[in-house]
């Protein structure tokens, strides 16, 4: 009959460093922010050509930009209300979350929740030729 010795040793071995290495996984972030600091984003810069009057979705960037005459909003593509990516009906001019159905209006103001507020405006710079958001 083979001995149990090798198997009972490895379960307990393994047991004792599992909590280590849960805990070491869940400090890394935390760890890494307190080290590193929180990441740096570069800055996103738009040609205003590429910019169409009425609404320019940026989907890599998970945002829109509204263009009105020389008035110039972007707008984050996140729903206010649990974060899911907004779609635009440019039909009906206006920004649907299909997760909970909130909808905002092309400017981004709430028309319907369950989201409580308007959409988040992104700080942004026009100079020259385009667009420099971040």
């Amino acid at each position: 009959m083979p001995s149990r010795k090798p198997r009972r040793d490895f379960l307990t071995r393994t047991l004792a460093v599992a909590p280590w290495v849960v805990a070491a996984s869940l400090s890394w972030p935390t760890g890494s922010l307190l080290l590193f600091g929180e990441p740096k984003r570069g800055k996103l810069r738009i040609p205003l050509a590429q910019i169409q009057e009425g609404i320019t979705p940026i989907l890599s960037a998970k945002l829109y930009i509204r263009k009105a005459g020389d008035s110039i909003t972007v707008l984050d593509a996140h729903c206010t209300h649990m974060g899911c990516t907004l779609h635009y009906d440019t039909d009906n001019r206006v920004f649907n979350c299909p997760c909970h159905h909130s909808r905002f209006d092309d400017e981004g103001h709430r028309l319907k929740g369950p989201a409580r507020r308007d959409l988040d405006r992104i700080a942004h710079v026009v100079t020259g030729d385009a667009i420099v958001i971040g």
